[in-house]
């Protein structure tokens, strides 16, 4: 299935590490600007040979003509700071999957583990369908975990044994996501 991938930082490079381990058909990668972007030689080391796209012109009418001649499947969101538009959103025959560092519908948007702490609300991970919304599409797979005060990075997306693909594995490898 042809993926577009849309990543940042640290987990985004995991996921990314263990997506070319699977040999998954990644066509693209869509990265922060590079002010803005994290990890992003360990991420495009994983994918050396596909095309980039600036993610902060993606609302632009020729972001938009690369990504569907790209004839994705299914983009993969993983820590990537930008809001996707529907007309971008309905170039994925299979969706736009989201991994979101908090436990939805807790906790929406940016900064999820600070708002797990001021509102004392869980903490953990979720793999969910992008749409219109923030943070609001439908939940595909999620892992509770530990609270921001007890974690060490990662941990709420990587549990122990589970690596930083367990989610992407109950929710898309085990025939989640559409």
């Amino acid at each position: 299935m042809k993926v577009l991938l849309f990543v940042n930082g640290w987990v985004g490079w995991q996921v990314a590490r263990w997506l070319a381990r699977q040999d998954a058909e990644v066509v693209g990668l869509v990265l922060h600007p590079a002010g803005r972007r994290r990890y992003g030689r360990e991420i495009e080391a994983a994918f050396p040979d596909v095309p980039r796209l600036d993610g902060a012109a993606l609302r632009t009418p020729e972001a938009r003509a690369a990504v569907e001649a790209l004839q994705p499947v299914m983009g993969l969101s993983i820590y990537f700071g930008y809001l996707f538009e529907p007309a971008l959103i309905s170039c994925f025959p299979r969706g736009l999957v989201n991994l979101h560092p908090g436990l939805l519908p807790y906790n929406r948007g940016a900064y999820p583990n600070v708002w797990s702490l001021v509102d004392q609300t869980p903490a953990g991970v979720t793999l969910h369908q992008i749409d219109a919304g923030i943070d609001t599409g439908p939940v595909l797979a999620q892992h509770p975990g530990p609270h921001p005060t007890q974690k060490r990075r990662g941990d709420h997306i990587a549990p122990r044994g589970g690596g930083p693909a367990r989610p992407f594995q109950a929710g898309i490898g085990e025939g989640g996501g559409g």
